[in-house]
């Protein structure tokens, strides 16, 4: 798809020459708010020291499985040269020179750009403790720190050549050569596609920042045509591995590294070879893939939220603007103006990413002024047969059930599970991923609750839950507009001995019914997780404003979870439930608002 449009193009021999800061009229035309704006974050940078980066702190990841203490102070570090450059290309008066000069030799300086969690030659194998320097590894932030120093070297060319001499330029240049293109084409990574191993978000996302830095340093005509030809034949990788409905099977927070990285890549190529790529915007899997996560949306940051993704997935702005834009997705605009209208000045986990502030920053006040696209009426059902996502909003409510398998990409045990939501209030929830450790991508992944089916909207039979991996799946009896119907007996271990698990989803404009009918060696259990405190009742559970009603007298045990990790506790509350109910064989249960 994507080759078939670049092959044999002459590509142009530099990208966004006319954002450079030496072209005062483009960054003069910057309104006021935004210019201010700019020059405030740059003047915070300016007041912080650099971080510092030891291998003390690098190979905490080894020894204990810590990620934050080494990530954070080197996404601050990139966070802070973005704020600089910004300032500086603004501004314009040298202000912040020194500084941009200081942090490009730090970050220049660090042994590797790779961080300690990615520090390997393959994808499901150990890391190492010390960074691999003689064959640099391409993950997701080393490509992200060489489109960083390549966008920074291009916006101030003239301005660091007159600082530091051309030296500085050629240094910048050399690093990137060495670190990120001549790897790009001479090895390859499993993410570049081609072989056997499973795409994810890495194929996009390091796609686009290897396009971005390649492109704007200017690179001789043959590496340059070779380097588009192989991002395009992994961008085709990707798109061949999605579904044609375009369902991110790793969750909402996750779509804006993988689909929205899409329409990054392309609007990269198109600058790059000259030519207009609109006709890749006509392809319906483009539309799908952008159409994913207003389908997913509940309201504000609220996404339904499987895989490692967290109800809170954050806000849109100019990149969703402009994906919307390019396919005429009125919806995709109107959700992307909607957050970017509140939230003008907050990129949110962009903030380290050079080029999603350079969009926000040239593109800010025109989606101020754009006026919202009428609102479209919620789709009313949703089936995405690629992943096994039913999606149903009727009577206020919005439900989401999870067929598939176990073999997503950042992948719970959730077969079957259900997520609830009425208006914007949680009702049955998914609870999320907890901070990255070492043990969320290694082999006691499943360890973890919030992996396990136990914590999810599921029977299970204890001791034993569903396990992980392709063959543990659901079958889809029915799907329609008001139901779906499954059988779920293959997605649990062996030993539970489950012969059959029918889990029959039903809703209507007032309710939602589940009817659970199980033979199995071990009696069932069912979990639901919820963030309300429920009261028992001997065929009941009764929270504040809804109610769950079983058709026979059931045996239900509240567990108080607390929730102390950092990233969680940005969705939830300092305390979820999570309820268990004893049954035999089967159970029919019911979700009611308390005065239905």
């Amino acid at each position: 798809m994507v080759s078939s449009v670049v092959a044999h193009r002459d590509s142009k021999t530099r990208i966004f020459v006319e954002m450079k800061a030496s072209h005062r009229s483009t960054w003069q035309a910057i309104s006021p708010a935004f210019r201010a704006n700019a020059i405030e974050n740059g003047e915070r940078a300016l007041a912080l020291p650099w971080p510092s980066l030891p291998f003390s702190l690098y190979r905490q990841f080894v020894e204990n499985g810590n990620r934050t203490n080494y990530e954070t102070p080197y996404f601050e570090r990139r966070r802070m040269l973005g704020s600089l450059v910004l300032a500086e290309c603004v501004e314009h008066r040298g202000r912040f020179m020194a500084q941009i000069v200081e942090g490009i030799w730090t970050i220049i300086g660090e042994p590797t750009w790779v961080i300690p969690a990615h520090n390997k030659y393959g994808r499901d194998i150990p890391a190492h403790a010390f960074p691999l320097t003689g064959r640099p590894v391409l993950d997701l932030f080393s490509c992200d720190t060489a489109a960083l120093l390549s966008l920074s070297a291009l916006l101030l060319e003239e301005e660091l050549a007159a600082w530091a001499g051309s030296q500085i330029i050629e240094s910048i240049h050399h690093q990137l050569h060495e670190r990120l293109v001549a790897p790009y084409l001479n090895d390859h990574s499993w993410w570049m596609g081609g072989t056997d191993d499973l795409l994810n978000n890495w194929t996009p996302w390091c796609t686009q920042n290897v396009l971005l830095t390649a492109l704007t340093m200017g690179l001789e005509t043959e590496e340059r045509t070779r380097l588009i030809t192989k991002a395009a034949s992994s961008l085709d990788h990707w798109l061949d591995h999605y579904g044609e409905d375009g369902c991110c099977d790793e969750g909402a927070s996750y779509w804006r590294a993988a689909g929205l990285c899409l329409w990054g890549s392309l609007h990269l190529l198109e600058a790059a070879i000259g030519e207009d790529v609109a006709s890749l915007f006509k392809e319906n899997k483009i539309h799908n893939i952008a159409s994913y996560i207003t389908n997913v949306h509940i309201v504000d940051e609220l996404y339904l939220n499987f895989a490692d993704c967290s109800p809170r997935a954050g806000i849109l702005g100019a990149r969703e603007y402009l994906f919307g834009k390019a396919l005429d997705d009125p919806s995709l605009m109107r959700r992307a103006l909607e957050d970017f209208k509140a939230h003008p000045f907050d990129s949110g986990n962009g903030e380290y990413n050079l080029f999603y502030r350079l969009l926000r920053l040239m593109h800010g006040q025109r989606l101020l002024d754009e006026k919202l696209p009428p609102p479209s009426p919620p789709t009313p059902f949703i089936w995405y047969p690629s992943v096994g996502l039913a999606i149903y909003r009727k009577g206020g409510y919005t439900l989401a059930v999870k067929a598939g398998d176990n073999d997503d990409s950042h992948n719970h045990n959730d077969v079957g599970s259900i997520i609830l939501y009425d208006g914007a209030k949680p009702r049955l929830i998914d609870m999320g991923v907890e901070t990255y450790t070492k043990t969320t991508f290694n082999d006691e992944r499943y360890t973890l609750h919030p992996m396990q089916s136990h914590y999810h909207n599921v029977a299970n039979f204890p001791p034993y839950g569903q396990e992980a991996g392709a063959a543990y799946k659901a079958h889809v009896i029915s799907v329609s507009d008001s139901s779906i119907d499954l059988e779920l007996n293959e997605a649990y271990a062996k030993e539970a001995g489950v012969a059959r698990y029918r889990r029959s989803v039903a809703i209507d404009d007032t309710q939602i019914v589940v009817s659970e009918r199980t033979e199995a060696r071990h009696a069932p259990l069912l979990t639901l997780m919820t963030v309300d405190h429920p009261r028992r009742e001997a065929s009941a559970l009764i929270f504040e404003g809804w109610k769950i009603l079983f058709d026979r007298p059931v045996e239900a045990t509240i567990e108080a979870i607390a929730i102390d990790d950092e990233r969680l506790r940005q969705a939830w509350p300092d305390t979820l439930y999570r309820t268990t109910v004893a049954f035999e064989g089967e159970v029919v249960w019911t979700v009611r608002r308390t005065n239905d």
